[in-house]
């Protein structure tokens, strides 16, 4: 089980292997003696980190507590030849330093990660300074330390001491359902109705929809919906993902979207010709609670619609009678398209053949126009049909029209 010491030995291990440039990395022992200080300030820059108390604890639905415990490491940065390199120097510290502690769980399965993440100037604090009797961040604990390092009643003009605090919930005690022990839960346990046993209940949304309306390929457009877990007291929000299969994250990608738990069902709205990444097959559905991605999802294919040309045109007759009277038009036939996307439109047009101007077509009818037909001056006619769908793809089709 992690202890606060535990916590704070991995905090030291994993900053030391990441700043080189730290001279000192080390867990705040409790009051310094005058020589320990002179060592301190004499190998700088240094990083002491020190827990300072604990907040609230929490149960959970293990059996377990979670546990907010509040930390501070303090930066002291000592040259005496260059005070403006000196705040330089210290200031890239302390934001690398920022950016690195927040989210981090320092390789602790059953740590939270780092919350609530600020720093403060506590150089000279301890001159007639009054600590804050509300906030951690500045009071008695923090400020002590922060003196102790200091090692002075009078300013040090050479020496930059800055403290970063942040907070960090610690899971402890016996899961009542987990043997493997120092887990983050991703089920809730319920009472069934026996009320003598338990039964678990995936934090995962209750179901995923979704349909893609847009026609184009390597596009998408419509509304993702996700219904609401039957239980969200452990969820706060549902993180959506590009997946490269049903149940791997699409890793050249980030995360589309963050929707905020509402205890209603949500949707995220795709608009028109939305790209989709190279290798993206699937959409991935993972909770969180308060920062923290849990393993199970729910995915479901994109579906994306490739639209295909169409591939033939028919008539369904393809003759008329000798001495008919076409004056104003008459049906030679009805036009019929074979195309793969079932649902598409068709839309015809006349383009060629040797006899185009006598031909006409009205929605699917290929109409004729040339007054009263003779078979002994002209036997047949020839006319190409074009054929356009929805995007503009299109398909000609030669027919002869016969006079018999």
């Amino acid at each position: 089980m992690t202890t606060i010491n535990t916590l704070i030995t991995n905090i030291v291990t994993h900053i030391k292997s990441d700043f080189p440039e730290l001279v000192a990395c080390e867990a705040l022992a409790g009051y310094l003696e005058t020589t320990t200080v002179d060592t301190l300030h004499a190998n700088t820059p240094g990083l002491y980190i020190a827990s300072v108390g604990s907040g609230e604890m929490a149960p959970v639905e293990t059996g377990q507590r979670d546990i907010t415990v509040q930390l501070v490491a303090y930066l002291i940065l000592v040259n005496a030849t260059d005070s403006l390199q000196r705040e330089e120097d210290t200031q890239l510290l302390i934001s690398n330093l920022l950016a690195y502690v927040g989210w981090n769980r320092w390789g602790l399965g059953n740590v939270h990660p780092a919350m609530a993440v600020e720093s403060a100037d506590v150089h000279g604090l301890t001159n007639d300074f009054q600590p804050h009797v509300k906030d951690w961040r500045l009071g008695v604990s923090v400020l002590a330390r922060a003196a102790d390092i200091y090692g002075s009643d009078n300013p040090v003009s050479n020496l930059a001491l800055w403290a970063i605090t942040w907070e960090q919930q610690i899971r402890v005690g016996d899961d009542l359902y987990d043997d493997s022990g120092d887990t983050t839960p991703t089920h809730l346990y319920v009472p069934t109705d026996s009320g003598d046993a338990y039964t678990a209940l995936t934090t995962v949304a209750g179901g995923l929809a979704w349909t893609d309306a847009d026609l184009d390929t390597g596009e998408i457009s419509g509304t993702l919906t996700v219904t609401k877990a039957n239980d969200e007291s452990q969820i706060t929000h549902y993180a959506v993902y590009w997946g490269e299969s049903a149940n791997t994250k699409l890793a050249t990608e980030e995360q589309i979207t963050l929707l905020e738990v509402t205890g209603s069902d949500l949707s995220h709205d795709f608009a028109a010709d939305t790209a989709v990444p190279d290798g993206a097959t699937h959409l991935l559905v993972y909770t969180q609670y308060n920062g923290l991605e849990r393993s199970e999802y729910l995915s479901i294919a994109l579906d994306d619609i490739s639209n295909a040309a169409p591939t033939a045109i028919t008539l369904d007759t393809s003759s008329i009678a000798d001495a008919t009277d076409t004056t104003g038009g008459v049906l030679i036939g009805t036009l019929t398209t074979t195309d793969e996307d079932t649902d598409d439109t068709a839309t015809y047009s006349i383009v060629g053949g040797t006899d185009p101007l006598v031909f006409s077509i009205t929605d699917d009818q290929l109409m004729i126009d040339d007054g009263i037909l003779d078979a002994t001056t002209q036997s047949s006619y020839a006319v190409t049909v074009r054929v356009t769908d929805s995007l503009s793809n299109t398909f000609d089709q030669a027919f002869t029209i016969t006079v018999v």
